[in-house]
């Protein structure tokens, strides 16, 4: 069955074309299979070599798996098809980018931080940052700039690759790192860890030795993680 009937319409989301039509898709597994029929597939909008399968509640609603699952290897989700479909040499795009940075690449960029949805840092350099929050009428940093839906805070508690042939932290980990093959969520099969005596550094995006005079701490508390999951 195509699914590009149920991947439809939202008041914000991301612009797909498929043939002549162009959809708006929201970025919620969520609203997919809520339109969706018990055993149909909907994508993973973070990974696009995943995808999560609609069951069915006691309630008759349909809500997705509370995990994603892996396409073969070699195979993307087809959105358009509800399938897993081969790559053929060229590889899928995640249907949602994460556009908030967690770290300074240059002056100016904003960053998100783990605070709360009204925390963000400007960048005064490409590493230092000075502290600042959103206020009403705008309390919610996007990633961008301060506006008034909490629905768009920045998730800084899931890894995220903003660039290819990179290493990203682990935000539960500061002794763990993601390696980075594309742009988007990184897969668990990527997750490394820095060698014994070294933790990972934001700012050069390595492991680095221990400073016994400045131990590293996770950029995201187990609180802070068990608050993303349940959101």
């Amino acid at each position: 069955m195509k699914k590009s009937l149920w991947i439809i319409i939202a008041l914000f989301g991301i612009p797909l074309i498929t043939g002549d039509i162009t959809v708006n898709y929201e970025c919620d597994p969520s609203a997919d299979c809520s339109n969706a029929e018990p055993g149909d597939q909907v994508p993973n909008p973070d990974n696009c070599n995943q995808y999560y399968l609609c069951l069915k509640a006691v309630d008759g609603s349909v809500f997705p798996s509370d995990d994603p699952l892996d396409c073969p290897s070699g195979q993307f989700f087809n959105w358009e098809t509800g399938n897993c479909t081969d790559e053929n040499g060229e590889p899928c795009k995640d249907l949602c980018i994460n556009s908030c940075l967690l770290a300074c690449t240059e002056t100016d960029d904003l960053i998100a931080l783990p605070d709360s949805c009204s925390s963000y840092g400007f960048c005064t350099t490409s590493v230092d940052f000075i502290s600042t929050s959103c206020a009403e009428p705008n309390p919610y940093f996007d990633g961008v700039r301060c506006q008034n839906d909490s629905s768009k805070c920045c998730d800084t508690c899931t890894p995220f690759c903003n660039s290819p042939y990179t290493e990203t932290r682990d935000p539960h980990s500061c002794t763990n790192y993601y390696l980075c093959i594309s742009e988007g969520v990184p897969n668990e099969s990527d997750l490394h860890e820095c060698e014994e005596g070294k933790h990972f550094d934001v700012d050069q995006a390595r492991c680095i030795n221990d400073d016994p005079q400045n131990p590293c701490t996770p950029f995201c508390s187990s609180e802070q993680s068990q608050r993303i999951h349940l959101h």
